[in-house]
């Protein structure tokens, strides 16, 4: 409700059908842009994988395999972002790194999951996030659980 608009990308095949119905079944809802694809660093390919069959907000991907799409939020060319948040189990700072240009346009308000799965899956040493985010003038600003929220300060 309070942006214009938005856009999401899911890249598990059940979890896009879902969101696709739920989407469609509500006009509230016409505002929200849904992408089958995973954001990643680079555009490319990649492969979801399962990391607890009875979570859905659970799975993973693997990058560079398969065939679902990874776009970079700077190839959504947006003309305007306010904000940014990313759940994407453990390949955020992935997402972010295909996001410096956006990021640099806009000084968009960041929130971001920090569940350590980046270490455990990605190989992302500890870290490695808040530094991209502090060499782009970012300060974690606020926590929703383990949800950080980061703003440009410089």
């Amino acid at each position: 409700d309070h942006f214009r608009s938005v856009i999401t990308c899911e890249p598990d095949p059940t979890n896009w059908l879902c969101l696709s119905k739920n989407l469609a079944a509500r006009d509230s809802l016409k505002r929200v842009t849904a992408i089958h694809a995973a954001f990643g660093e680079r555009e490319g390919g990649c492969t979801p994988l399962v990391v607890e069959p009875h979570n859905c907000g659970a799975h993973r991907v693997e990058f560079d395999k398969g065939t679902i799409p990874v776009w970079t939020i700077d190839g959504l060319e947006l003309s305007r972002c306010d904000a940014i948040w990313l759940d994407c189990e453990g390949s955020e700072l992935f997402a972010l790194r295909g996001a410096v240009e956006t990021i640099e346009r806009f000084a968009p308000v960041i929130c971001v999951e920090d569940k350590g799965l980046d270490a455990a899956f990605f190989g992302v040493a500890p870290g490695s996030l808040q530094q991209f985010l502090a060499e782009r003038g970012y300060a974690e600003a606020d926590r929703i659980g383990r949800d950080k929220i980061f703003k440009r300060i410089t």
